[in-house]
């Protein structure tokens, strides 16, 4: 058994863009000290046909290979005796598993956090979600992102539960070192949530925007219509290039989810780059419009701020510094975010 260690971090450490690579990096940033579980490295147990067949079975345990998950956490807490368990979408865990984790750790604090909306609009995905909602009275700590997340916690059980916002990472979006810039608007995203309907009203505008994700070519004809204005995903630091050589990105939420801020409320002003978002109260909260961000509340308004800011790129830089500016000032970083969660799981450091 090696020396103990304060905190086991569990989740999605494909590379150092994801969310839970930054919020592990940010917990050692704080000093904490970390043992982790990377859930990216767990192979489906029946490759590509794993997904078709736990959608037909309704089987979240098939769907995240939920007994190679757990039994990799026990054997890990068996040799680091972290003191707390920070479990990453934990849709892997049932109440049945935590309390075996209980029994064998009596002192270990198991800690949920949950970005993504297990009670949003997706209808779709509710039986991918039914051992994390049995789980929900088993955790110690709860983190989620939305007001109302806290409001469903509680009516399921949940005991202590805090809302959580993301901040910079600083490793990858940082502001450019030249003035010249590739892209005069760019988004990074998926094709969901209607997102193809604005894409194509903006393209159909003229507005010379690209476009950085998955499934447009599964879910939309844009491709074939526009197709110098799509291209590959981009992941960790070539996801902070495209952001940083954008003159304008656009920030958009997902709408089934529920969301009013989403990572790139930060990541773009974060690089130095003009954010074109959704109007959204949070958005509102965050910066104020017109000075620090740009907000949109049609598609014709996005396509009309888009041309208008791309045509004067010394405002839209303006725009952009002081958004920067505003990160520096409030302190948004990540680090600070953990570092301000730490009494809540026990004062770690």
């Amino acid at each position: 058994m090696t020396a103990e260690t304060e905190l086991l971090f569990v989740g999605d450490l494909a590379h150092s863009g994801t969310s839970g690579s930054q919020r592990l990096w940010a917990f050692k940033a704080c000093g904490v000290s970390c043992a982790e579980v990377d859930t990216s490295t767990i192979r489906p147990k029946f490759g590509r046909l794993t997904g078709p067949m736990a959608k037909v079975l309704k089987s979240p345990t098939l769907l995240f290979s939920s007994p190679e998950i757990q039994k990799q956490i026990l054997e890990t807490c068996s040799r680091f005796s972290p003191k707390t368990l920070w479990l990453e979408w934990a849709r892997y865990c049932t109440p049945e598993y935590l309390e075996t984790i209980r029994r064998k750790f009596p002192s270990l604090r198991i800690v949920s956090f949950q970005d993504d909306n297990p009670f949003g609009r997706r209808k779709g995905d509710v039986w991918m979600w039914k051992d994390y909602l049995r789980s929900i009275p088993h955790f110690d700590n709860h983190f989620v992102k939305r007001p109302n997340d806290l409001v469903e916690l509680a009516r399921r059980g949940a005991g202590d539960t805090h809302l959580w916002m993301h901040g910079v990472y600083s490793p990858i979006f940082y502001p450019p070192t030249s003035p010249a810039k590739r892209f005069s608007v760019s988004f990074i995203g998926t094709c969901m949530d209607g997102r193809a309907k604005l894409i194509e009203a903006l393209l159909l505008a003229g507005v010379d925007l690209h476009v950085f994700g998955t499934h447009w070519e599964r879910r939309s004809d844009l491709l074939a219509l526009f197709p110098k204005n799509f291209h590959d995903a981009v992941r960790g630091p070539d996801y902070g290039d495209v952001i940083r050589n954008s003159s304008i990105c656009l920030g958009l939420v997902s709408h089934s989810n529920q969301d009013e801020w989403t990572m790139r409320s930060f990541e773009v002003p974060g690089c130095g780059t003009m954010l074109l978002g959704e109007d959204t109260p949070t958005h509102r909260e965050l910066y104020v419009e017109g000075e620090e961000a740009v907000f949109f509340r049609s598609h014709e308004e996005c396509a009309r701020l888009a041309k208008t800011y791309s045509s004067d790129p010394v405002r839209s830089e303006q725009i952009a510094m002081a958004g920067r500016r505003k990160i520096e000032e409030s302190g948004w970083f990540i680090e600070n975010r953990v570092r301000a969660i730490l009494p809540i799981l026990g004062r770690l450091q």
